[in-house]
């Protein structure tokens, strides 16, 4: 059955509602962390700032910005909040101190790491609701779509 443009916006609502639905679960099952007071808790924004850096590596607050889609002033508010939480700081580089390089600290690392676990876990009740058929089937459908987008932006 060829899938035509009324059947695409239909599927494209379906898969927009169950990611959404998926999101929402998994990060409002995390785990509470205000009975441990050696766990950060992170908002997704602050998660996601966090892996952005953790993944690149030194960055600059320009950087920072493109690659979590908002405007350099919002960037920066962030990592002056995780600066503030000791989970960032900020480096002069050695061969031109105007420029600024932020790097993710220990602290961050493993306030990342739970807060991954944590996200993790609701994943894993999820795939294991659904049983090993489904969720292989689950997998194969998100590896196309990353290869899909692969293609897309290699040949921009």
């Amino acid at each position: 059955m060829a899938i035509t443009s009324e059947n695409a916006l239909a599927q494209a609502r379906d898969l927009y509602k169950t990611i959404r639905r998926l999101q929402m679960r998994i990060v409002c099952e995390q785990i509470d962390v205000v009975d441990n007071p050696d766990v950060v808790d992170l908002t997704p924004s602050q998660m996601g700032t966090l892996m952005v850096i953790r993944d690149g590596g030194q960055m600059s607050l320009k950087a920072i910005a493109g690659a979590t889609q908002v405007s350099a002033p919002s960037a920066s508010t962030m990592v002056e909040k995780l600066q503030e939480m000791e989970l960032l700081i900020r480096n002069h580089a050695e061969n031109d101190r105007r420029l600024v390089e932020i790097e993710i600290t220990a602290k961050g690392i493993e306030a990342l790491n739970f807060a991954e676990n944590c996200l993790l876990q609701g994943l894993v009740e999820i795939v294991e609701g659904i049983g090993p058929d489904w969720s292989s089937k689950w997998c194969d459908v998100y590896q196309q779509i990353n290869a899909y987008i692969d293609e897309q932006e290699s040949s921009r």
